[in-house]
């Protein structure tokens, strides 16, 4: 039996522990406002739906398992301190903390509905991502009407690894990877990007320019210069997904399509990829974040959801 976490000794109303069929822990919330499931495994939201909402707003795949060294595949995975492929042979892509306990360090109740959560990284050796292993990181989570997460790290105090102009800074790469639950790909698209610059990871990290309305019933793979607002019009559940981010100057949109989802293990089953999308805020290879010894930097993300109002998807 896997062990329940430490928590704080009173937790809020709304908040509860609910321990899974297969032994893993999870935080639910269950509020006037909102309801969501959070994970500590991976510091990860697996559920988010708010009062108004008819139908969750993340995407969780009913073949994600829970498996101590592995990833959840939905949700709100935490991509850090690297996001994509590792620069050393025998690292996980996407860094070393999506795949470890985190602990819960407080949880309140406001007084306007919203429960706050604030979350402590993993511990993990310096053989995992050397140097980072004393750095701090903390995710902010407020669950309400909007989903707000914040993603704080403030760097190692010795120098980093960096030359050059940057000499002695730490390179970090993150990312908020959220996966939408979407009624079909048939009927979304995905706007606010348009013109943007970025690599296109199926044309091998080809230049790329994106298009005003981005149909995610083609395989998508894109990594681009973006800080604004990205919106995902969804027709057949007539509603729309509001992301706004701070700290982030690189989106990532992804959906693999048949091919590429029937080589993944917990996307495998037929036409799953086909009820949602990726639209992430981060920090990509091509827009690093430079951090001088104990410097901090926060990537917030905000999720919000409304009717479409008679706007074509």
């Amino acid at each position: 039996m896997i062990p329940t976490p430490a928590l704080p000794l009173d937790l809020p109303p709304g908040l509860t522990l609910d321990t899974r069929p297969d032994g893993w822990t999870t935080l639910r919330v269950r509020t006037a406002l909102a309801q969501a499931d959070i994970a500590l495994h991976g510091g990860q939201i697996l559920h988010w739906q708010p009062r108004h909402a008819a139908q969750p707003v993340l995407w969780l795949s009913p073949q994600a398992v829970l498996r101590d060294g592995q990833a959840i595949r939905g949700g709100v995975p935490v991509c850090w301190p690297w996001f994509g492929p590792a620069d050393r042979a025998g690292n996980p892509a996407h860094g070393v903390v999506r795949t470890r306990a985190w602990s819960l360090r407080q949880a309140t109740a406001e007084a306007d509905g919203r429960l706050l959560l604030s979350l402590d990284g993993p511990a993990f050796p310096a053989s995992a991502a050397p140097g980072w292993q004393s750095a701090t990181l903390r995710l902010e989570i407020s669950v309400g009407l909007e989903l707000a997460l914040a993603l704080t790290t403030t760097a190692p105090p010795e120098a980093g690894p960096e030359t050059g102009p940057d000499t002695g800074a730490w390179r970090l790469t993150e990312a908020l990877h959220s996966y939408f639950a979407i009624s079909d790909v048939a009927h979304t698209r995905i706007t606010g990007l348009g013109g943007c610059a970025g690599a296109d990871k199926l044309q091998s990290g080809a230049a790329v320019t994106l298009p005003q309305s981005i149909d995610p019933a083609q395989p998508v793979d894109c990594m681009v210069a973006h800080s604004g607002e990205a919106l995902i019009a969804d027709s057949g559940w007539q509603r729309q997904i509001r992301v706004r981010k701070s700290g982030s100057a690189t989106t990532i949109v992804w959906n693999p399509g048949a091919a590429r989802a029937a080589q993944l293990p917990d996307m495998a089953q037929d036409g799953l990829w086909r009820g949602m999308v990726c639209v992430e805020a981060g920090n990509g290879p091509g827009q690093p974040v430079r951090l001088a010894p104990g410097a901090t930097h926060r990537l917030a993300m905000t999720l919000s959801v409304e009717a479409l109002d008679g706007i074509a998807a």
